[in-house]
């Protein structure tokens, strides 16, 4: 798990590993999701969000579908093509 705050929110993202260490490439935060997300918290004007429609190709756990959800995308759809995956980013989003 690891823990980010973005948009004002807490957000303790789940992360899920094989049991022989290797790790789907959608099933943890990379860093990239990390800047990506803090430069759409911080950097971008506020409002820059609101009203828009978000899809997220390859989402993984779903970080980037969140933030902009909680900054006010009136729409977000998140796509992954690992059903595994899939099921960890709605758990993170519940």
């Amino acid at each position: 798990k690891r823990v980010f705050t973005r948009a004002g929110r807490k957000f303790q993202l789940k992360q899920e590993f094989d049991k022989n260490g290797s790790r789907s490439t959608g099933s943890a935060v990379w860093e990239g999701d990390v800047v990506l997300t803090k430069y759409m918290d911080k950097d971008l004007p506020q409002g820059y969000w609101n009203g828009k429609t978000v899809l997220e190709l390859g989402a993984g756990i779903g970080f980037a579908g969140m933030v902009a959800a909680l900054l006010g995308a009136k729409d977000v759809v998140l796509t992954d093509g690992d059903e595994r995956v899939l099921d960890l980013a709605k758990r993170n989003v519940e």
